[in-house]
């Protein structure tokens, strides 16, 4: 059996007829470009899972995290690298001087050339803290040094940024999230869903600098990196006392 579909346009008297197995050919044809969508957003949809949740930033008495730090100065003679263990740890909750309970942290420094025998020193204490706005949106939010910073802004969206100083006098700092679910790898070890937090990218003539914080499900901070290179001299000479570069790279946790 056939059926007529159709004249040519350039050869009117020459007609094309499919049979039964032809249309279904041309019908299975049309319908491809649907299905391969179709199907291709399903596994989208499936594989990407991205942490939306506090659990980049857990919070719970007794967690620590152990990470190695670069801390690179520089005077006139060059560049100054102190290299030193950082550990911090939740040790319990207190009232800060507004009236909210929060998270004690603790932080301790070893000396790196002890390698991983440690010798923990007190270094200082901060705090941590979650934040719920009026607005449905809520904040994780650091305090060292009697400064306070907001980490992270919840839920986690590439389109989300935030004034990461809204509470300390250091000026407006417009933080956003680089990347929402990434794998990184730190100091050899591979993280899955992973959140980048971009604190500052500046690319001038007389100051670069570039800040940015990376944050794993379950663990939370894993790595810090914060360059600033100033050149801001009569003839545009490097600065060498505004210039810094901080790396700190998780090596433990619990």
């Amino acid at each position: 059996m056939s059926f007529l579909i159709g004249k040519s346009p350039k050869n009117p008297d020459l007609v094309f007829k499919f049979d039964k197995l032809t249309r279904q050919r041309y019908f299975f044809l049309l319908l491809l470009p649907l299905v391969t969508t179709l199907l291709g957003g399903c596994n989208q949809t499936r594989d990407v899972i991205l942490p939306h949740t506090t659990a980049i930033f857990p919070v719970a008495q007794g967690l620590y995290r152990i990470s190695e730090v670069i801390d690179t100065t520089f005077n006139t003679g060059g560049a100054v690298a102190a290299r030193f263990y950082k550990k911090e740890e939740i040790s319990g909750t207190e009232t800060d001087l507004t009236g909210r309970t929060v998270y004690r942290l603790d932080t301790y420094h070893s000396d790196f050339d002890r390698g991983l025998d440690f010798d923990w020193k007190y270094y200082l204490l901060g705090t941590i803290f979650y934040e719920p706005r009026e607005t449905g949106d809520y904040y994780a939010e650091r305090t060292e040094n009697n400064v306070r910073i907001q980490v992270l802004r919840f839920p986690v969206h590439t389109l989300v940024s935030w004034n990461g100083n809204l509470y300390n006098n250091l000026g407006a700092q417009e933080f956003y999230y680089g990347n929402v679910d990434t794998s990184v790898v730190v100091k050899g070890v591979t993280y899955d869903h992973c959140v980048m937090v971009v604190q500052e990218k500046t690319e001038g003539l007389i100051r670069q600098s570039f800040a940015y914080e990376i944050y794993a499900p379950e663990i939370g901070l894993i790595k810090k990196y914060n360059r600033t290179l100033v050149n801001d001299g009569a003839m545009g000479e490097f600065n060498p006392d505004k210039s810094r570069i901080y790396i700190e790279e998780l090596v433990e946790h619990n």
